[in-house]
């Protein structure tokens, strides 16, 4: 029997159901079926309520076309508390996705208890209240594991990593802390000190103590070169050592970070972004790639990495915050909006080979993300990608809009804040709409 496994049946009958899985998730996800086909209605008789299935018998027989169907949220540019990712797993279970994909660190903060590291848990953090101690991050693990929800942490390097610098006794191992234009500053880990690779190890170790998963997100994108050229130890060493250019450098961190990882854990599978600046670069076989470059550019991409596996991101269906605005009263570089229409709309299998496509990812980046919108940015339009990579047979508008419209409101039953799709007027009368 395989453990990821998710497949299950239902069999209702006027005088009950039957539910059968071979896996306590595949269990789960029936459940949420049989949830999703009980309606509720004013009593026949008295004045309370009774629920029915209006139809019935029901057989089902259902199961995943791409295993992995996640959300990423940036927890590190604006704070979410236990609570509300909470919540958060939960209305992932409701919308069966199987993957939280939680991104941990980046040049705002360090919210993370880290033992090595006390001094970063106190100032690289928004306040003492914003921060997430090895309690909370294992409450937060344990209440996913039981909604059948994989957790995988990213711990970005080597850039957005000037949160790294407020912890005096790693300063020196960023380059560019305190940045030279308007906006957050970022930094860069230096790859030619041997320093950086031990305070990796380090954090990684405590981090692989904590995680349980097979996966682990490394990042690896965004390094703007020039600050590198800053730094003349760094230019030193790169000529000593014949380092042709910083491409070359990246790849140095990049192996290094590998070898340093595997022998701190060697089933570790290591996730990386990938995007212009280091499509370059060489990867193992049996690393997985994650790109947010638009549709067009993964034809070049899986070109070059043709054996590795592919999480789906693509900024121009899946970026949840674009659309409203960048933090300094601009437009958002990835404008515009992303519509339920869109996210639905994406064919995985015309980007990358199937055999290579473990799934997709959703990405809600949090500069002007907080806690008190996560529900209207999320619900229900990422339940079109729970759609689209749990059966991707690409309904019609129509039907697709009827099941949104359908599942918003069982959300709001629960208690989330559900932004619509459609007018009122459409919400009534789906078939004259769409």
């Amino acid at each position: 029997m395989c453990i990821r496994d998710r497949s299950y049946t239902l069999d209702l009958e006027t005088s009950g159901l039957q539910l059968r899985a071979k896996t306590y998730v595949g269990f789960l996800r029936g459940i949420e079926t049989f949830a999703q086909l009980v309606y509720r209605r004013k009593a026949k008789s008295g004045s309370g309520v009774e629920f029915y299935i209006p139809q019935t018998p029901i057989m089902i027989a259902d199961a995943p076309v791409f295993a992995h169907r996640g959300l990423m949220l940036d927890t590190s540019r604006h704070f979410f508390s236990k609570e509300t990712l909470k919540k958060l797993l939960d209305g992932l279970m409701f919308s069966k996705f199987s993957v939280f994909h939680w991104h941990l660190t980046d040049d705002d903060s360090y919210p993370m208890q880290l033992d090595a590291f006390p001094t970063l848990f106190e100032k690289a953090v928004f306040s003492p209240a914003e921060r997430y101690t090895k309690a909370d991050m294992k409450e937060i693990l344990d209440h996913g594991r039981k909604r059948g929800l994989r957790i995988i942490p990213e711990i970005e390097s080597p850039g957005h990593a000037r949160s790294w610098s407020l912890d005096p006794s790693i300063y020196d191992i960023v380059t560019c802390p305190n940045g030279s234009s308007k906006g957050i500053p970022h930094g860069y880990l230096d790859p030619t000190m041997n320093r950086t690779y031990e305070v990796v190890g380090t954090m990684f170790k405590e981090l692989f103590d904590m995680f349980p998963d097979e996966f682990v997100h490394v990042a690896g994108d965004e390094v703007e070169f020039d600050c590198w050229k800053k730094r003349q130890s760094i230019v030193d060493w790169m000529a000593e050592h014949n380092v042709s250019d910083f491409v070359a450098l990246s790849q140095i961190y990049q192996d290094k970070q590998r070898e340093v990882l595997k022998s701190l854990d060697a089933k570790r599978t290591l996730t990386y972004w990938i995007e212009e600046r280091t499509d370059n670069m060489t990867y193992k076989d049996d690393d997985v790639l994650q790109t947010w470059g638009t549709v067009g550019n993964y034809s070049t991409l899986v070109e070059r990495h043709p054996r590795n596996k592919w999480i789906i991101s693509a900024n121009d269906h899946l970026y949840l915050d674009c659309g409203t605005g960048n933090y300094f009263g601009g437009n958002s570089w990835c404008e515009p909006y992303k519509t339920w229409w869109q996210i639905y709309n994406l064919n995985l299998t015309s980007l990358v080979n199937p055999e290579n496509i473990l799934g997709a990812e959703a990405a809600l980046w949090s500069e002007l993300v907080t806690e008190d919108v996560l529900d209207a940015k999320l619900w229900p339009r990422l339940v079109a990608l729970s759609e689209a990579t749990w059966t991707p047979e690409f309904a019609s508008k129509t039907s697709v809009a009827r099941r949104l419209n359908a599942f918003g409101e069982r959300l709001r039953e629960r208690g989330y804040l559900v932004n619509p799709i459609t007018a009122q007027w459409c919400e009534m009368n789906i078939e004259g709409c769409f």
